[in-house]
Order: C-alpha cells, then sequence, then structure tokens
C-alpha cells in the first residue's frame, strides 16, 4: 500500500484497511479547496439588493385614507409594507422592479363612549359591527386590487395610490 501523505492520526483506521486513505485524503483536500472558494465567493460582494425610496399618498373617492398599510409584492421575494399616515401618505424603501399593490384599511371603528366600561355593550356592539370598511376589500389583495407599478433605480419614485 502507497504512504499517504495525511498524518496517521488523521487517517481512520477503516479506510486505511480497505486501501482508501489517499483517496479520503484527496477527498478531504478537494472539500477544503471547494470550501475555501464558496467562502471566497460569497464574501467577495456586499450580497444585499439595492433599495430605492417609495413615497405617494393613497385616496380612496378622491380623499386621502388616513389609516392602515400599503402593501407591495414582488413577483419574487418578500412583501414590503408601510403605514399610511393621517394624511394619506406612505413612504417606505424596495428593490426595483415591478409590484402589485394592496392597501389595507380597516373600518375606523368609533371611541368608546365615556362611562362604558364593556366595548361589547349592546349600543357600542351595533356601532362597530355596522362600520364600514374605509375602502373596498377587493383593494386589501394583491392580487384582486388590479394596481401595479414600477419602481425605477432612482431616489424619486414618486407612486400615489388612487382607489377608485
Amino acid at each position: 500500500m502507497a504512504s499517504s501523505s495525511v498524518p496517521s492520526r488523521f487517517r481512520h483506521a477503516s479506510l486505511r484497511r480497505m486501501g482508501c486513505g489517499g483517496l479520503f485524503s484527496r477527498l478531504l483536500s478537494s472539500w477544503t479547496t471547494v470550501l475555501a472558494l464558496i467562502l471566497l465567493v460569497g464574501c467577495s460582494g456586499s450580497g444585499a439588493t439595492a433599495t430605492y425610496p417609495v413615497q405617494g399618498t393613497v385616496t380612496y373617492q378622491r380623499k386621502p385614507v388616513s389609516h392602515g398599510m400599503v402593501v407591495f409584492r414582488p413577483a419574487t421575494g418578500k412583501l414590503q409594507t408601510a403605514p399610511i399616515g393621517a394624511d394619506g401618505r406612505y413612504q417606505l424603501k424596495v428593490p426595483e422592479g415591478t409590484y402589485q399593490v394592496a392597501v389595507v384599511a380597516p373600518a375606523e371603528l368609533p371611541d368608546v363612549p365615556a362611562g362604558i366600561s364593556d366595548p361589547l355593550k349592546r349600543d357600542v356592539a351595533v356601532q362597530y359591527r355596522q362600520a364600514k370598511p374605509s375602502v373596498p376589500s377587493r383593494f386589501g389583495r394583491p392580487e384582486t386590487s388590479g394596481i401595479t407599478v414600477e419602481v425605477e433605480p432612482s431616489d424619486e419614485n414618486t407612486i400615489d395610490v388612487p382607489l377608485l
């Protein structure tokens, strides 16, 4: 049997018996080289996708939507969301690309009147059930909203979302 360049403490006894000591050391050497190349390539760039600011105003029937969330869904990747301010404005950062947009704006519920400790009292509960959503439910899902936008690789992406 040919002598291996791997010290005996690193050679497994069963491999030596099978005559595979040299094969094992060559595989170990190859694996170390592959691992080093993977680490070198993996560390060569930041790996982060560039993102670009997007801002705009969400309106329904030409009036600002005063609460809720705007949702940007790319063809692949994670959903991006941003809160809608009282003035209807939103802002977020996303990678460039095409997005389906949704607006989730649940009904503005009435305040519980002073003196009522249990908001489930009959009159308050009726008001809660009768509260209408701020925008139609079809706008709450990217696939049913019918809104598609394009984010450009620019620091100035103003994308207003008029819900009609």
